[in-house]
């Protein structure tokens, strides 16, 4: 089994291509689903949450709020690296149990989306690794455009992450994503067909 790691900072474009991977024949392991589906009402990690940052961070249904949760946590990076240790040991846990499961039923290839690839244990994980990186300013026209967050938040999250250029000399492998959505996924085809495909078969 092959795993993939897709990482890239916000906007570039690495769940879009975690997307053409899975279309391709790749099981998608989202990190970013796995860390919300931990913060469900009475989870052992959401009661920690919320003794650590109180329940203003919940809204009237009992589910996070998320986006009070990320106002405070990208303010304050000791306040995020609470929210980390909370969270990731958990999402660790169920990653690489996901992955036992996949490798039991013969999956062949594994995509691991994950922002935080090369902070992480993630990265322990995976065979070979992909930076999706694109142009500051088209990075903060997407994250405008599609999640109506303004480029304050987005600098203060970036601000938390690895910058471009920690993640390309990380990376095996680099996807430009800076044209239009036909040309991330010849790019993506390109890495798939004459890098994973190639790699197994010389293997």
């Amino acid at each position: 089994m092959t795993i993939i790691g897709i990482t890239g900072s916000i906007g570039a474009g690495k769940t879009t291509t975690a997307k053409i991977l899975e279309r391709l024949g790749a099981f998608v392991i989202d990190v970013d689903k796995i860390a919300k589906e931990i913060m469900i009402p009475g989870s052992d990690e959401l009661d920690k949450i919320i003794n650590y940052f109180g329940k203003d961070i919940i809204s009237v249904d009992n589910s996070v709020n998320y986006q009070k949760l990320a106002e405070i946590v990208f303010s304050d990076k000791e306040k995020l690296d609470k929210l980390n240790s909370i969270i990731h040991p958990k999402v660790i846990s169920l990653v690489r149990e996901k992955i036992e499961e996949l490798r039991n039923s013969a999956c062949d290839y594994v995509v691991i989306d994950a922002a935080l690839l090369f902070e992480t244990e993630l990265k322990d994980f995976t065979d070979i690794n992909v930076t999706v990186t694109a142009e500051k300013e088209l990075r903060i026209n997407r994250i405008e455009k599609d999640q109506k967050m303004n480029s304050d938040d987005i600098e203060k999250r970036s601000a938390f992450q690895l910058s471009d250029e920690e993640k390309i000399n990380l990376a095996d492998y680099l996807i430009e994503n800076n044209g239009t959505l036909k040309d991330l996924e010849k790019a993506t085809e390109d890495f798939w067909y004459n890098v994973i495909l190639k790699r197994v078969q010389d293997t």
